[in-house]
């Protein structure tokens, strides 16, 4: 029992006489009230002079603008690092180079049967077969996904249609291939 009383004390009591001890060494909240702006180093900003130019700078076709003119007369100069112009050029090959994205596409089915899944494809394939069909094994389970839409309100109008020959499809976010657009007249006509 005397043991025990012992450990309670250092247990329990020691650790409030050292926190007490502690915060007799130095009062922090001193520090925190002390004004220390005179010591802080003072920035000040000044504009660098822009240069002036008189002749007009050549600008890269992707940087082309249509109209050349402001309304008052005044002439668009675009100046830029070279650095920008490498940049750009490596952003559109990497562009050009992706193959996928993050999308949707419709799941009509999901089970463990091959076959069953084959099937589905098939099926979904006679009903729509404009909208490009995917079989994939994630073990044990063979899932059948439909189309490649960026949109998902797109891909929901879709799937109310597929639900008529598939009544459990759904949406789903899946990485779908990159739809390439054909170039359309802008003009209107």
């Amino acid at each position: 029992m005397k043991h025990f009383a012992k450990y309670l004390f250092l247990a329990f009591f020691m650790p409030l006489i050292a926190f007490a001890q502690s915060n007799n060494q130095g009062d922090y909240r001193l520090y925190e009230r002390e004004d220390v702006s005179p010591y802080r180093q003072k920035f000040e900003f000044v504009m660098p002079e822009a240069p002036v130019r008189t002749t007009p700078v050549e600008v890269p076709n992707y940087q082309s603008l249509e109209k050349q003119y402001f309304a008052d007369g005044g002439k668009v100069h675009i100046e830029a690092d070279g650095r920008l112009a490498t940049f750009i050029e490596k952003h559109i090959e990497i562009g050009q180079g992706t193959k996928t994205m993050q999308g949707y596409r419709i799941q009509v089915f999901a089970g463990r049967s091959r076959e069953s899944a084959q099937s589905a494809k098939g099926k979904l394939f006679q009903s729509f077969p404009s909208m490009a069909t995917y079989m994939k094994h994630l073990p044990p389970t063979w899932r059948v996904r439909a189309g490649d839409f960026i949109d998902r309100d797109e891909a929901q109008r879709i799937c109310r249609q597929v639900k008529n020959t598939f009544p459990d499809a759904f949406v789903v976010p899946d990485e779908i291939n990159v739809p390439r657009y054909k170039a359309t007249d802008s003009s209107g006509g």
